[in-house]
């Protein structure tokens, strides 16, 4: 068995792995798309690096866009074998290509203005609706530990992962030769003890984990504590007469923050604060949480208590849910204080860059970020403060207002949770893999990993393929450095995507630039420089 790692390597983003046995199998785990930077972006116009006529199936872990994005697009190339996934991420996955085929449209008509004018070649979208509508029709849904003979080699089952409704962990038994190899995919894993999703589930045994480390480096505060944190952030800045702007999730995030919200407001815990005025401006989260509500037995049990209780656990009494384009923009014309949760949650796109570029300058007001902000994006450059303005919708904008960061309400688990998700396995895998993770992230989590159970770690590249034998590993030819030099260039390769980031929209002149930008951006290159020529290359098969 071979399993090809064509995204999601020393990232979060793009998650696709092909799977080929011994039998002439070959299948896919995901197949996401590749956001953050304008270069990061364009990955996705690239040709798959498989012949998709040779694909037998797809499994898909759960809905969000990096790691179903390219669906629609590897449909309309000449997939037509079935998707594998639950019942609830075949509904959320519905509701999130068609907005992202929206978004596409809009996006292709902007730039393709800017390029008829300049005489350059048009761009069309990566998919349209209709490529959706295809790719819905190849979905087969099943139950969460519903065992599934995929083929007469290869059985699945799907467990929960607890990181978003309908989030699945796959177990896969493939036999080659009379031998049976337990491989598990994590997908993403999320947190213990978030009331509306029920835990991520524990897996007995496994020969081969494929394990995302977003977080792999990162202990997240208690989740009450964010909360707290949260409401007291929202008071503070709406008695100061400010707004706030909370980035959200339309999947998984925004359900959380109103289902906290409403007991928040309708079970106590205000004292004497008045309830604050919350809009929802996301059609598509909107849309999510009725798909929410038509699963609430897959929901936490508190939660489905409540919903037992005749409780609409994602509405209140000063909530509003905003529809309409007029809607949406009246929110920024209105003066009094108020909370604004809208997508997208990393500020690439959505109605949440207007809410942005009109709150964001306003020093009385706030923002929020309650999810993890990839490299390159808005959110992150906000985020990291490495500069004092941004351009959003072809305008600059100052960044006066408060910025927060709440990691406790990420749906990802951290590093005490996967390697207590890895401790309950009863027998231990012969090899771990990390996906799903900067750099930073992964090369702690794979010390940590093999000093504290003594397995093989491995972190493949992009293109990497594992050979998985059974008793022993073997990996095809590939470049590998050592932790220590590696996690220090990737420092600095952070730093200058950071720069490059906030320039995206407009490159500066360096003309232009301040003597004090310049000299960092040189001594930040001349740093990566250096390192890539001191850094121990070992290539062998």
């Amino acid at each position: 068995m071979k399993i090809t790692f064509y995204g999601a390597t020393e990232d979060v983003t793009g998650s696709n792995f092909l799977v080929t046995t011994e039998h002439g199998e070959r299948f896919l785990i995901d197949c996401g798309m590749f956001q953050g930077s304008a270069s990061e972006e364009a990955r996705n116009r690239q040709d798959f690096p498989y012949d998709i006529s040779q694909l037998d199936f797809l499994i898909l872990t759960h809905a969000h866009l990096d790691h179903s994005g390219r669906i629609p697009k590897l449909v309309k190339e000449g997939f037509n074998k079935p998707i594998y996934t639950t019942q609830a991420t075949m509904e959320l996955v519905d509701i999130m290509l068609q907005d992202s085929a929206q978004i596409q449209y809009f996006d292709i008509q902007w730039e393709n203005k800017k390029r008829q004018r300049a005489g350059e070649e048009l761009l069309e979208p990566l998919y349209d609706s209709d490529d959706v509508v295809a790719a819905m029709e190849l979905f087969e849904p099943y139950y969460y530990e519903e065992m599934v003979d995929l083929t007469p080699h290869i059985r699945m089952r799907l467990r929960d992962a607890g990181h978003i409704l309908g989030s699945a962990i796959v177990e896969l038994w493939i036999t080659e030769h009379d031998k049976t190899t337990k491989v598990v995919f994590s997908g993403d894993l999320g947190m213990h003890d978030h009331l509306l999703i029920r835990d991520p589930s524990s897996i007995e045994a496994a020969d081969l984990v494929i394990l995302e480390s977003t977080y792999g480096n990162t202990v997240h505060a208690k989740y009450q504590d964010s909360l707290d944190q949260l409401m007291q952030v929202i008071y503070k800045t709406i008695n100061r007469g400010g707004s706030v702007i909370v980035p959200s999730f339309a999947i998984g995030r925004t359900q959380e923050l109103l289902y906290e919200m409403n007991k928040y407001f309708e079970y106590g815990g205000h004292g004497q604060q008045y309830p604050v005025p919350i809009y929802v401006d996301s059609p598509m989260a909107t849309k999510a949480t009725s798909v929410f509500m038509r699963h609430t037995d897959l929901l936490g049990e508190e939660a489905q208590a409540l919903v037992r209780r005749g409780d609409n656990i994602f509405n209140f009494p000063n909530l509003t849910y905003t529809g309409s384009v007029d809607e949406s923009k009246a929110l920024n014309e209105m003066r009094e204080p108020k909370v604004i949760i809208s997508a997208s949650g990393m500020a690439t796109g959505g109605r949440v860059r207007h809410h942005l570029k009109y709150n964001l300058w306003d020093p009385l007001s706030a923002v929020i970020f309650v999810g993890y902000q990839a490299a390159g994006t808005l959110g992150r450059i906000i985020l990291d403060g490495t500069t004092d303005k941004v351009k959003i919708a072809g305008s600059w904008v100052d960044i006066k207002a408060s910025v927060y960061s709440m990691p406790g309400f990420s749906a990802h688990a951290d590093k005490p949770t996967l390697l207590n998700w890895l401790a309950d396995f009863e027998t231990k895998p012969k090899q771990v893999v990390l996906v799903h993770g900067e750099t930073r992230e992964m090369l702690p989590l794979k010390d940590n990993i093999e000093q504290t159970f003594g397995l093989d770690v491995m972190i493949p590249r992009y293109g990497d393929e594992l050979e998985f034998l059974g008793d022993e590993t073997c990996r095809s030819t590939s470049i590998l450095v050592s932790a220590p030099d590696l996690y220090e260039v990737s420092k600095m390769m952070d730093e200058v995507g950071r720069m490059m980031g906030s320039w995206e929209d407009q490159p500066p002149d360096l003309h232009e630039m301040s003597d004090e930008q310049l000299s960092a951006l040189k001594s930040t290159l001349a740093q990566i420089k250096k390192n890539m020529l001191d850094l121990n290359m070992i290539t062998y098969d």
